[in-house]
């Protein structure tokens, strides 16, 4: 809800596996992806793979904070590469 009512985007699903230490979290938008669809083909020219490296970052340290523990997200599924939603992964740094 957090990172809704910031307007970061809008959270469709939440998984939490605790004996994983793993976080999975489904976004229908960001707001990373709303304002990078324009560019993005910009972005593509330049190489660069387009995904939502704020809230990967925000999601990462918001959750390493909260949990004590070191943990890594990844985004997995991105609207901006073609995918339906963007799926994020957190998980404990092993």
């Amino acid at each position: 809800d957090f990172i809704e009512k910031l307007g970061f985007g809008k959270i469709s699903e939440k998984y939490i596996d605790m004996k994983l230490t793993e976080v999975i979290i489904v976004f229908d938008s960001t707001m990373e992806e709303e304002e990078l669809d324009n560019i993005k083909d910009a972005i593509r020219e330049l190489k660069e793979k387009p995904k939502c490296y704020f809230l990967e970052g925000l999601l990462e340290g918001l959750l390493t904070g909260l949990l004590n523990l070191e943990m890594e997200s990844k985004e997995t599924k991105c609207k901006l590469r073609g995918d339906d939603y963007s799926e994020f992964v957190i998980r404990a740094k092993r």
